[in-house]
């Protein structure tokens, strides 16, 4: 999935609902407007978010993928509650939630900011829409 268009886009906002979902709202620099649609969201870290956040990469595992050491990382710093310069790969915990993600069981949405928030998103389903005012809403996921 290329989410190139994104790169520069400013997150404007993020809501939650009552029943383990998210959706965050981001501008792209033309103007368009998208949003990603989480639903039953398993675990998210939201760090630095400011008044102004603009995004340098955005990182969306759908299907059955092997993690990156990087990801992996990532997530264990998310389950743990803190960054750690240790990562014990063999906890059960981290094991069993890296099993559950590679099967392809839950999707990773992680944005990387050029300024502002940093996001870590784990969701059974997660959909990425672009809104586009003539043409309606286009789907850049399956949303299984």
């Amino acid at each position: 999935m290329n989410l190139d268009a994104l790169v520069e886009a400013k997150l404007i906002s993020i809501t939650f609902s009552g029943h383990n979902q998210a959706e965050l709202a981001i501008l792209d620099v033309t103007g368009k407007e998208w949003l990603i649609l989480a639903e039953q969201v398993d675990d998210l870290f939201i760090d630095e978010m400011r008044m102004q956040n603009l995004i340098d990469e955005i990182i969306f595992i759908e299907s059955s993928t092997l993690l990156s050491d990087a990801m992996k990382k990532s997530i264990y710093c998310l389950m743990r509650g803190e960054a750690s310069i240790n990562i014990d790969f063999e906890w059960e915990p981290f094991k069993d939630k890296i099993k559950i993600i590679e099967s392809g069981a839950l999707s990773v949405l992680e944005i990387v900011p050029l300024y502002g928030a940093y996001i870590l998103l784990l969701a059974k389903k997660i959909n990425i829409l672009k809104i586009d005012q003539t043409k309606g809403v286009e789907t850049f996921s399956d949303g299984r």
